[in-house]
């Protein structure tokens, strides 16, 4: 559960972000890494707690002081438990896949590589995977609006460790000042 620290003198609790979490969680002093008041903190529930009783639980992260930048960000992250990092078998295997484009990955595809594309993404975008592309044939007298979507399944063999992760992220996503993607740069 992710919320704001708050100390006492002899223990602490924490509010929690998520507001379908209606009650504090109990802190002792022992189990709060330290945290402050103001602290943003993942904490681990070891008591769920009664009608007498408010759930207790140990902080297991601390992220950072609600004022400090990022934080508010952070604090989805966790709250979600999006993953921040990738394994390393991942980025090894991402490592691994060639910068350039060979004669086995071209089999059975068009190369529009010599096309002008224009991006799709916005200015603000962090990837840039979409275009598109206009032309006219001059002997059927008409024109062509081309739709490019990067495609990377190509470099993703099926079951190996890239897949594995790609499953279980499902999509990239995008948040305020950063994304957390699918997939590893390389």
């Amino acid at each position: 559960v992710v919320g704001t620290y708050e100390k006492c003198k002899t223990f602490g609790f924490v509010v929690p972000d998520n507001v379908k979490i209606n009650r504090d969680i109990f802190v002792p002093q022992e189990r709060s890494k330290g945290a402050v008041d103001g602290h943003k903190v993942v904490v681990e529930l070891t008591d769920f707690g009664d009608a007498a009783h408010k759930p207790e639980g140990k902080v297991t992260k601390i992220i950072g002081h609600i004022n400090d930048p990022g934080v508010d960000i952070l604090s989805v992250v966790y709250g979600h438990d999006l993953p921040l990092e990738f394994p390393e078998r991942v980025l090894n295997q991402a490592e691994r896949v060639a910068s350039e484009v060979s004669e086995t990955d071209m089999l059975g595809r068009l190369d529009l590589r010599d096309v002008t594309m224009v991006t799709i993404d916005g200015e603000d975008a962090k990837d840039l995977d979409d275009a598109v592309s206009v032309s006219f044939d001059e002997e059927k007298q008409i024109w062509h609006l081309g739709v490019h979507i990067a495609d990377v399944t190509n470099y993703v063999q099926e079951n190996s460790a890239l897949d594995w992760e790609a499953k279980k992220r499902g999509t990239s996503v995008y948040l305020v000042d950063r994304v957390i993607p699918m997939l590893p740069h390389t």
